[in-house]
């Protein structure tokens, strides 16, 4: 197993995720979740909700 850093040099979190993923030629990406209130949510998105509607390569999510 790896643990990679990854600066975001302000990008989005799904956004460096996913051209991780791409760049190590990754199969899967599995990452844990856990809710929010929904209004926060709502307001200010998540990255859960992101990897799962706009995935690079498939996700599994585990709550």
């Amino acid at each position: 197993m790896t643990v990679d850093r990854l600066p975001s040099a302000g990008r989005r979190v799904e956004d460096i995720l996913n051209q991780h993923a791409l760049d190590m030629a990754a199969d899967l990406i599995v990452m844990g979740a856990y809710g929010h209130l929904r209004i926060r949510e709502r307001v200010f998105g998540g990255v859960t909700k992101a990897m799962i509607d706009v995935p690079t390569v498939p996700v599994l999510m585990v709550r």
